[in-house]
């Protein structure tokens, strides 16, 4: 059941944001990187089908995407948790659609617990930290057993620690989901940590320029010689496509 766009263009007026085909297979964690502007956040709203894309087309196992399909989760940036709903009920709004009142009610339990915030069930939004936030925003993102995972720089907001730490947490829930992750990211080391393919795209309008397969079993070691040479390799990539004149090994002169 592979995620496809085929032959997309997509315009903003007469702005050429995205030209590209890609497919995304299921079971694969693909990591999407490029330079602010490129149209990543924008494809992936293609992909969930909040937009139509201006030409080609968006399919789903052979079939056009429609918003609010149950097998794709989106989760954003910011968390949009409502504030006047407790965590518990903030995860469990999308199973009050009528499309999903079928699924079981313990199924919000279960995510409460794997995402750690059980003894926060009955907490309200305010009361949460940033990283917690984002952590009832992925439970209430699967909370329909999504088959995609579409992530717009899910921790973009948090400070370093808590970004790795969910990062993990991340690939061991998306794992133990039988999640395909598609993830925009500007941090080629989330994208190498998370993906098993990293795609770049160029500036605007977004092509696929190039695309590694990062080959290392899950959980990495960030520390992992190979992840640093690929690393190494991605960012001289990205500094090539946006045209930097002092590239990732420049050093400044005193």
């Amino acid at each position: 059941m592979p995620l496809t766009l085929h032959h997309v263009s997509h315009r903003y007026q007469q702005l050429t944001v995205l030209e590209l085909d890609l497919t995304v297979a299921r079971g694969e964690h693909l990591s999407l990187l490029g330079p602010s502007g490129c149209g990543k956040s924008t494809l992936l709203r293609l992909l969930a089908g909040l937009e139509a894309p201006s030409q080609g087309e968006v399919l789903l196992d052979g079939e056009p995407v429609r918003a609010g399909d149950p097998r794709l989760g989106i989760m954003f940036q910011d968390p949009l948790l409502y504030p006047w709903l407790t965590v518990a009920e903030n995860i469990r709004y999308p199973l009050t659609l009528a499309a999903n009142r079928g699924l079981p009610r313990g199924r919000v339990n279960e995510l409460l617990a794997k995402v750690g915030l059980p003894a926060f069930a009955h907490s309200y939004p305010p009361q949460l930290s940033g990283g917690m936030a984002q952590r009832a925003a992925l439970a209430r993102a699967i909370v329909r057993h999504p088959d995609y995972l579409l992530l717009d720089e899910p921790f973009a907001a948090l400070d370093a620690v808590t970004r790795m730490r969910l990062q993990s947490w991340l690939e061991a829930l998306a794992d133990s989901e039988g999640l395909t992750l598609v993830t925009v990211t500007h941090d080629v080391d989330e994208a190498i940590l998370l993906g098993d393919r990293v795609v770049l795209m160029s500036p605007a309008p977004g092509r696929l320029t190039r695309s590694w397969q990062v080959g290392l079993p899950r959980p990495r070691d960030r520390t992992d010689a190979r992840l640093l040479a690929l690393r190494s390799e991605i960012l001289t990539a990205l500094y090539a496509v946006t045209g930097d004149e002092y590239g990732p090994h420049h050093t400044l002169a005193a």
